[in-house]
């Protein structure tokens, strides 16, 4: 997990993480091997803030086979009626993504991360619209995909989902630090 005060730099480090922004010094490393920032997005999955920035096609169904195939999955139909179920969104597979409320919308961005199979998944802020339930919902399958090997970075000001779902966290101070990151 990682938390702290607003504008301690949590955003643009999953940003970096993800290669969206360029580190100005370091390097990453994902299982031992350095990645170049270019290469970072093959490896990591990133669910931003805004969900609504995050969502392109005509129903939901289509934004899960999109993020299927463009992960190179096979079986597309079949893995996304899974991460449908998964994520409690299967009566609204034919919806249009932005009619969804902002809760349905983060559920659907995150199974789309889930989607791409990654070695390395970044939440900014994942519990922001989510009732209840779906924090559990979503906090189990985090979890699930921990247990899996995959490394999971939880950017958040909700405690109960840090104490839910990490293992370790890290509160970031409000002034500029050195950090180095290594995912095994």
């Amino acid at each position: 997990g990682l938390f702290g005060p607003n504008g301690t730099g949590k955003t643009t480090l999953a940003r970096i993480l993800t290669g969206l922004n360029k580190p100005t010094q370091g390097t990453l490393e994902i299982r031992g091997k350095k990645v170049k920032p270019q290469e970072c997005l093959k490896h990591v999955a990133v669910v931003l803030q805004n969900a609504d920035h995050q969502l392109y096609m005509r129903t939901v169904f289509d934004e899960l086979l999109t993020s299927l195939e463009a992960a190179g999955c096979r079986g597309g139909k079949q893995a996304a009626e899974e991460l449908l179920q998964l994520f409690d969104l299967t009566e609204l597979r034919d919806r249009h993504p932005h009619s969804l409320s902002g809760g349905q919308q983060q559920r659907l961005v995150i199974a789309c991360a889930f989607a791409k199979k990654p070695d390395v998944i970044i939440l900014d802020e994942p519990t922001s619209g989510l009732d209840g339930a779906n924090l559990h919902r979503i906090a189990g399958a985090l979890r699930q995909l921990s247990d899996e090997g995959k490394a999971v970075l939880v950017i958040t000001h909700d405690l109960e989902l840090v104490d839910m779902v990490c293992d370790s966290a890290i509160r970031l101070p409000l002034q500029k630090t050195n950090l180095s990151v290594t995912f095994q």
